[in-house]
């Protein structure tokens, strides 16, 4: 089941090439101020940040504190980053054809960081449930924010896209294997690249860019990419 088998069809038929960039969440606050919750949220649910690597006031959510523990937002410093990065893209000439992020708050910090340093006309940030990490590593489902909600926070994110999973399956919570979370997120970006075919210029060698996990990264490479995508960048 390699990555993008069909795809690969295609760029053989056409002699074309693609750019596949792969990229990790930034540095994230709850594995760099463990608890950070219980000191940032008071009991009236105010955020107040005791550290200047906290970020900035973060969107209020049902489920409180608790839902910014179970689905952590980025540091100040893994914002940097990945300004950084969406600085070296543009310094190179490269723009994104497609962005495309797991719904996990960090990773979407991480896509507008970077997309606050490219051009004015850059695509939107689709949100693509099938790349979250495996569900066996949670008890709950973390309170993801839709892309509506991001919207009005000002994170670019696209209210058209359909995703190819509707949602996380909820019933494998804890049950599902890192094998066969592997498998889905290979097969969401196999569907994503192959609907996304017809409107991509692969006569331009476009570039695509996937912002998820270290899980995302790993079942990735671990697949069997596409033999005519000219460059892989991890």
């Amino acid at each position: 089941s390699g990555l993008v088998r069909s795809q690969v069809l295609l760029l053989a038929r056409r002699g074309a090439k693609g750019t596949l960039v792969l990229l990790r969440c930034a540095e994230r606050v709850d594995r760099t101020f463990p608890g950070w919750t219980r000191r940032a949220f008071g009991p009236d649910g105010a955020y107040r940040p005791y550290d200047h690597n906290l970020p900035a006031p973060q969107p209020r959510r049902p489920g409180g504190a608790q839902a910014n523990e179970d689905d952590s937002p980025e540091t100040r410093t893994g914002a940097w980053v990945a300004e950084g990065l969406g600085q070296a893209l543009r310094d190179r000439g490269l723009r994104p054809a497609l962005i495309l992020c797991s719904p996990a708050l960090r990773c979407v910090q991480t896509a507008a960081a970077l997309c606050s340093r490219l051009p004015a006309d850059h695509p939107p940030i689709a949100l693509e449930p099938g790349l979250f990490e495996p569900l066996g590593w949670y008890a709950n489902l973390p309170e993801h924010l839709g892309a509506k909600a991001l919207r009005s926070c000002g994170y670019p994110v696209s209210e058209q896209y359909a995703p190819t999973l509707d949602g996380l399956p909820i019933h494998l919570l804890g049950r599902e294997r890192e094998g066969a979370a592997a498998r889905r997120i290979v097969q969401s970006l196999q569907a994503v690249l192959d609907s996304a075919a017809p409107q991509l210029s692969w006569d331009s060698d476009p570039l695509i860019l996937v912002v998820g996990h270290a899980f995302t990264l790993d079942a990735v490479l671990r697949s069997s990419l596409p033999a005519r995508v000219s460059q892989l960048c991890d």
